[in-house]
């Protein structure tokens, strides 16, 4: 195998296939170029537009773009208030998971909504990124808390 800059060129791999011995030989393998021009392109559905404290609230990252993503399990909380958008699960414990979405797919996953929130408009914030392009993307939802219905 010879290594340039970065790209692997001139790589024969044995066949571990049906035919023993045989060898396989590929051009070049170039990681570095396969999506220069893709950018990272997501939504976020939350499924129940009207929840209760104490409740989990479904929602979805759904990938609209044509690169894979890599979601996870952190999401911010925040309440709308005279002042802007206020923080409700700040230090809030995650573990660190990510799950891949392909393009025109979705994952599905779950926020809790602590027993004690106060009625009004909310929204979940998560972000997602991929391997293939540099940096991540916020994306958010929003649904309302409705105190005893």
């Amino acid at each position: 195998m010879a290594w340039r800059r970065g790209r692997l060129t001139n790589q024969r791999l044995p066949n571990v296939g049906p035919q023993p011995g045989k060898v396989l030989e590929m051009d070049h393998c170039d990681t570095s170029a396969m999506a220069t021009e893709s950018r990272l392109d997501a939504a976020m559905e939350v499924v129940s537009q009207d929840v209760q404290p104490g409740e989990v609230v479904p929602y979805r990252i759904v990938n609209t773009g044509t690169i894979n993503l890599i979601c996870g399990l952190p999401y911010r909380l925040e309440r709308q208030t005279d002042d802007g958008w206020a923080p409700m699960n700040a230090g809030m414990p995650f573990r660190l998971i990510g799950f891949g979405v392909r393009p025109g797919r979705c994952h599905e996953l779950r926020a809790r909504i602590p027993d004690d929130a106060p009625g009004g408009l909310y929204r979940l914030i998560a972000s997602v990124g991929s391997d293939h392009v540099s940096g991540r993307v916020e994306i958010s939802g929003e649904f309302s808390i409705t105190i005893g219905s």
